[in-house]
């Protein structure tokens, strides 16, 4: 385990952007209808909840 150590800090940077990428995307298909058929209406509940993954996805990303 000692041999992994020194990688601990960039696999944990890792892990975070790509969580907060992932959780960001999410919620620009929510907002935007990327990838998608469906594009949620503006001021309904699923485009608010796209609305706030994408913002926290990019604080994630960001180590906010």
């Amino acid at each position: 385990m000692k041999q992994l150590e020194k990688f601990s800090d960039d696999a944990y940077a890792l892990m975070r952007i790509m969580t907060g990428f992932m959780f960001s995307s999410h919620g620009v298909q929510q907002i935007f209808g990327v990838l998608t058929d469906h594009q949620a209406p503006v001021g309904s509940q699923i485009w608010f909840g796209g609305i706030i993954e994408l913002l926290c996805g990019a604080a994630v990303m960001l180590g906010l």
